[in-house]
């Protein structure tokens, strides 16, 4: 599901800057495209954050898991293996992805945006020749 509305919204951002640039006839009508395209990239922003932070927060579960065995020291060996499998899985950041095809994160946010607009451009390039 993420994956698709990735892609639309990606297709959407390409299409209505494209359709803006070619029929822009007043403010008005650049004021309905510029909001429905900033409202597609807001849905897909949070998204992107909220996975982005979900990555940099799973990354410190190793690293507290660490600072809790070396201050258990009079700890039973049974704490102390449930703090050594934790941090083994805990070495591998948790994500979440659109299709398993790349991870939500604010990278991922901009290269969309970055494709988007490249298509764009070609996009415009193609209708003045």
């Amino acid at each position: 599901m993420l994956l698709g509305q990735s892609l639309s919204v990606g297709v959407c951002f390409c299409l209505q800057l494209f359709q803006t640039a070619k029929r822009s006839n007043d403010v008005q009508d650049v004021g309905k495209s510029g909001s429905y395209v900033v409202f597609e990239l807001l849905v897909l922003f949070v998204y992107c954050w909220f996975g982005d932070d979900l990555i940099s927060e799973s990354e410190k579960v190793a690293l507290s898991a660490y600072d809790a065995v070396t201050s258990l020291q009079e700890c039973p060996t049974s704490t102390k293996r449930s703090l050594l499998l934790l941090m083994l899985r805990a070495q591998r950041a948790l994500r979440i992805t659109a299709g398993g095809f790349f991870s939500l994160s604010r990278e991922s946010f901009v290269s969309v945006l970055n494709v988007s607009y490249s298509f764009f451009t070609i996009l415009l390039n193609f209708t003045d020749e």
